[in-house]
């Protein structure tokens, strides 16, 4: 499991963003969230791997790069991110909410 260590405002933004980890989408799914590094992506596939678990990313995912809106194609192998993700099997895990981590966020194994 990744722990994300933050401070000041970084805390407070990563605060906003774990806001509805425990709630559920409208289609009844758990909600959950996580943080890793990218290690595989497939464009073709809309998946990613992150810390050795693959995602499917929904088309309609919320991603920011870099505190801007952005693309599941600008994703890139070893960013650092923090995501939100539907668990609608125990084998499918999709990404709803993807964010790149500043680099002042440290990512720390638990």
């Amino acid at each position: 499991m990744i722990r994300v260590l933050a401070t000041g405002f970084i805390g407070l933004w990563l605060l906003a963003l774990s806001a509805t980890a425990s709630a559920q989408s409208a289609d009844g799914y758990p909600l959950a969230e996580s943080a890793g590094v990218i290690q595989e992506l497939s464009l073709e596939a809309q998946t990613v791997v992150i810390d050795g678990m693959r995602y499917q990313v929904a088309l309609d995912a919320d991603v920011e790069i870099g505190g801007s809106y952005g693309a599941f194609s600008m994703l890139a192998t070893g960013m650092r991110v923090h995501f939100e993700f539907l668990r609608i099997s125990a084998s499918e895990r999709r990404i709803v909410r993807l964010r790149e981590l500043p680099p002042e966020v440290e990512l720390q194994e638990v």
